[in-house]
């Protein structure tokens, strides 16, 4: 104990970019150096993470703490930012201040949440926030009802954060991100913002205080229960859906050519194996025509090229089961035979069923990014700019997803302004 106390006493490291996993900095003092640092299995039993300055803090952005001993140690106020602590030992350890963003990597089974660092998720509601948070990583973050004056929250990212009912005044959000927060009953009158500060797809109330002349819709904020009479700026789903509604055209008519040709080519094995994989090729050619649409107005022309050659081949296949027909009709002795092959087909078309009724299941989430196709809902479309909004293109209606929810999820439906339960269907 007298020499851990000594060497705490004595030394003072400063930390290099790059670390051998061999190094004891136990009881010590340390002043990390740089980014990316390799620290794995390090030794920082009992050591103080200090600044420059010699204060609590230090830069560990990107750091690889892998297995590394941190038990007792002083982290007060250190950034951990992307920094990697897989099976790291963190007993006793002091996060005090420290922050942290989505990216870094906690111990399997550590509560990051509960030791008071500064990061996404934590739980700040109903209580004062007077730290300087710019460029802190704060999606999906609890301010509800939180006093937050005279606070920088510039380049922040507030996107989904809960700010419902909070007191923002005199708050700095230039440049901040409020994608799909909650601004439900804020008080935002005296806040600094720029047109770099986002505002789409966020949700306030009558009870919401802006500043004065700031429109809240222009900006891409919508107001509770409001039904939007146009699309979000920038989304380009107009566009998009045209287009679809183009492929989806094809798509039907070759699923109907498909249903006719399986119940007249029953009885001609091969013939449904090869017509299945051509069927199954122009099934991938239109899911690849719709991510193109994605790509924008650059994409259109090679789009059309592809759905009139689909339709060629369409053409041919329809001539190909006109034949078979014809052949059919002269083959009357194999009439048992085809009853037996069309019984196997059918227990192979159930088997697909329960396939697809599994795939509705594991696809029938409401965190989706683009276009996404389920047996139950149809196409649903959505995206950072347009999120908690989702566009169900089976009912032509937007939908409204309640972030609280999950199994079930609950969403609304503003084409008949009512609640639905997605498990419910």
């Amino acid at each position: 104990m007298k020499n851990k106390i000594t060497k705490f006493l004595l030394t003072t490291l400063v930390a290099l970019p790059v670390f051998g996993n061999e190094h004891d900095y136990s009881y010590s003092e340390f002043t990390p150096f740089g980014k990316y640092m390799d620290l794995r299995e390090a030794n920082f039993e009992g050591a103080r993470i200090v600044g420059s300055g010699g204060q609590p803090g230090g830069n560990f952005v990107r750091a690889n703490l892998t297995g590394a001993n941190l038990r007792d140690a002083n982290f007060s106020r250190v950034n951990l930012y992307e920094a990697n602590l897989t099976g790291a030992d963190l007993n006793g350890t002091d996060f005090t201040d420290a922050i942290f963003s989505s990216h870094t990597k906690w111990p399997a089974g550590f509560d990051h949440l509960t030791v008071g660092a500064h990061g996404p998720g934590v739980d700040y509601s109903s209580k004062e926030f007077l730290l300087n948070a710019r460029h802190w990583d704060l999606k999906g973050t609890n301010f509800e009802g939180a006093e937050i004056k005279s606070t920088d929250f510039r380049r922040t990212n507030l996107a989904e954060a809960n700010l419902r009912d909070a007191n923002f005044s005199r708050v700095n959000l230039q440049e901040a991100n409020l994608t799909g927060a909650d601004l439900r009953g804020t008080d935002l009158s005296e806040i600094k913002h720029n047109s770099h500060t986002k505002w789409t797809g966020s949700i306030y109330s009558v009870h919401t205080k802006w500043p004065e002349g700031f429109d809240p819709q222009a900006a891409g904020a919508i107001l509770e229960g409001q039904v939007p009479t146009d699309t979000p700026d920038g989304t380009g789903l107009v566009d998009y859906k045209r287009e679809y509604e183009k492929a989806k055209v094809r798509l039907d008519s070759l699923k109907k050519q498909t249903d006719q040709a399986k119940k007249v080519l029953a009885g001609k094995d091969e013939k449904i194996l090869q017509l299945g994989k051509q069927i199954e090729g122009g099934r991938e050619t239109l899911l690849a025509l719709k991510g193109d649409l994605k790509t924008g107005e650059s994409n259109r022309l090679q789009l059309i090229n592809e759905l009139q050659e689909a339709n060629q081949t369409l053409v041919s296949r329809m001539e190909r089961v006109v034949r078979l027909e014809t052949e059919l009709a002269q083959s009357s002795q194999m009439a048992s035979a085809l009853e037996q092959e069309i019984t196997s087909e059918t227990s192979r078309l159930k088997e697909k069923t329960a396939q697809y009724a599994q795939l509705e299941t594991t696809l029938a989430t409401p965190h989706i990014e683009g276009w996404h196709y389920t047996p139950s809902q149809g196409w649903l479309f959505t995206e950072v700019g347009t999120y908690p909004l989702v566009f169900a293109e089976q009912s032509q209606s937007w939908l409204y997803y309640d972030q609280g929810t999950s199994t079930p999820w609950w969403y609304f439906n503003y084409s008949n302004e009512t609640w639905m339960d997605w498990t419910s269907e």
